[in-house]
């Protein structure tokens, strides 16, 4: 099953990603038109132990932005950005997302 994204669950500034299984980029969810946005915050829950996040700037080969790993599945990790301007893309081959991982990227346009 691919990635889900869902950009209307909580309101249109509140992008959930759940059944994580690739690389996830700005462009998947919306259009050219909005080029970048200005990251509020972006939280990780974990399934499993050991689970690990990576979020880049711009393109997998970009510098991390979100790097965490949880030590078990309950250890859910917040980072606030205070609204710097990016083009967040999750970076599937370089962090471990078992079956129930979500990511939900809060941000402004």
């Amino acid at each position: 099953m691919p990635n889900t994204f869902d950009p209307t669950t909580e309101n249109p500034e509140t992008l959930n990603i759940s059944d994580i299984d690739s690389d996830w980029l700005w462009s998947d969810s919306f259009d050219s038109s909005y080029p970048d946005v200005r990251i509020i915050s972006i939280q990780f829950n974990p399934g499993a132990t050991d689970d690990h996040c990576v979020i880049k700037e711009g393109s997998a080969a970009g510098h991390p932005i979100f790097d965490v790993t949880c030590e078990n599945e309950y250890d859910q990790r917040i980072e606030y950005k205070k609204k710097k301007a990016l083009r967040p893309v999750l970076d599937f081959s370089a962090g471990t997302y078992s079956a129930g991982s979500t990511i939900k990227i809060e941000f402004d346009l």
